[in-house]
């Protein structure tokens, strides 16, 4: 069995992928440590953050037991 070599473009294609995986890894770190710093910061206006009401941005329907207008339904 003879042994492999790589090509040029071999080469390239490999150190490519090499640097696409670590510019990939650096840019997971900076995210994860970047969201870990934002959690951990007090919200600015504290206030705010307990004034939400519950069930804001909930849609309320109202049913009527009227019939619907002429062609409706």
């Amino acid at each position: 069995m003879r042994g492999y070599e790589l090509t040029e473009r071999g080469k390239i294609v490999i150190a490519l992928l090499l640097v696409i995986v670590l510019l990939l890894l650096t840019v997971a770190i900076l995210v994860i440590t970047a969201l870990g710093e934002r959690a951990s910061q007090p919200p600015e206006h504290p206030g705010e953050a307990v004034a939400e009401t519950p069930g804001a941005g909930l849609i309320s329907y109202v049913i009527s037991d009227s019939p619907p207008p002429q062609g409706g339904g």
